[in-house]
């Protein structure tokens, strides 16, 4: 965690880096709850006279692995019977849905190469933008959508933005927007990623703000519906019983392949005011890892009341990242004209 000073109006920052393989968003938001107060007042924090274990040796890692495995196999082996019994057509509908989103999923990663899908080097761009969450609500209220479905549409208005500036053509094209879906159950305040994939083609070509919105939101439900999240999330759990080393090579060769064009994650939070040493938070803004050949990730963090986007691009393959912010902000105005607010 870095604290950073000297920033307009006499605020401060702080950036703070974590592997992606230890968080997903929603469990990034739960370390916020932490680190954050409530109250302006900062908490009273007791000593923590913590101390690591020891490094376990090889041999205790190696034996802890195997009770693992064995106990999620036995875990499965009766879980899954007794489930079966209890509830066949029930049981027999998840398969069905489940098989069903295989295709589904294998049409909608990869799409039509786009403008971000390159090669990327070792420097990034980041631009910001905010906008109010109750003001997001209010459009997704009144146009009978999701405050996703507000999000993509500010994107792909961003994209369209964009893609005119560089003399692309827009008409009729989609860009496809890799979606992480949380799989956490409610409640669930565990660690590590428990996240799943949806895969929506964004419209760049001319049209209202409105239309673009219901477009989106007639995607969305659909892919909702054809259970494509399912399939990603049944896959990740099957490479798990996957040898260690095989883990290895999946890995190197999945974050090499073009999965979609680029990369929309939108992380909700806490809404009320908080507080950092007595410091009102104003923003919070994500900042997401790009892929090898995917040159542009947004997230979108809904946190005390305002919804913070954060664009991470490649250095060269986006050197005009702040007409996405720039596209975010005039979508979401045309919005909030379009229905009054």
């Amino acid at each position: 965690m870095y604290l950073i000073e000297g920033l307009e109006d006499d605020h401060v920052a702080t950036l703070t880096k974590v592997h992606h393989s230890m968080m997903d968003g929603i469990t990034g938001m739960q370390v916020a709850g932490i680190l954050l107060d409530f109250n302006p007042e900062p908490r009273a924090v007791e000593t923590d006279d913590w101390h690591p274990e020891p490094q376990p040796s090889g041999l205790q890692l190696v034996a802890v692995a195997l009770l693992e495995q064995g106990s999620r196999l036995m875990r499965a082996a009766i879980e899954g019977p007794v489930a079966a019994l209890r509830a066949p057509q029930e049981t027999l509908q998840e398969i069905g849905r489940v098989v069903s989103s295989f295709p589904n999923l294998l049409r909608g990663t990869l799409g039509e190469a786009g403008p971000f899908n390159v090669a990327i080097g070792p420097n990034r761009r980041f631009a910001m933008a905010d906008m109010p969450v109750s003001e997001a609500k209010a459009v997704k209220n009144e146009l009978g959508g999701t405050v996703t479905d507000v999000i993509l549409t500010v994107v792909a208005r961003a994209l369209r933005n964009l893609f005119q500036a560089r003399g692309l053509e827009t008409e009729g094209v989609d860009v496809r927007a890799m979606v992480p879906t949380s799989t956490r159950a409610e409640g669930d305040s565990s660690g590590g990623n428990l996240v799943s994939s949806m895969f929506v083609d964004l419209p760049v070509g001319p049209m209202s703000e409105t239309e673009r919105f219901r477009t989106i939101s007639e995607v969305t439900r659909r892919l909702k519906t054809s259970h494509v999240d399912e399939g990603v999330s049944t896959l990740l759990d099957m490479v798990e019983w996957a040898p260690p080393a095989l883990h290895r090579v999946t890995a190197e060769t999945a974050g090499r392949q073009r999965v979609g064009n680029l990369v929309v994650s939108s992380i909700p939070g806490p809404q009320e005011p908080m507080y950092l040493a007595g410091a009102r938070l104003v923003a919070y803004h994500p900042v997401l890892p790009i892929g090898e050949s995917t040159a542009l990730s947004i997230a979108v963090t809904s946190l005390s009341g305002t919804m913070g986007f954060g664009f991470t691009a490649d250095w060269d393959a986006v050197p005009d990242i702040d007409l996405l912010s720039q596209g975010v902000l005039e979508s979401f105005a045309e919005l909030k004209k379009a229905i009054g607010v």
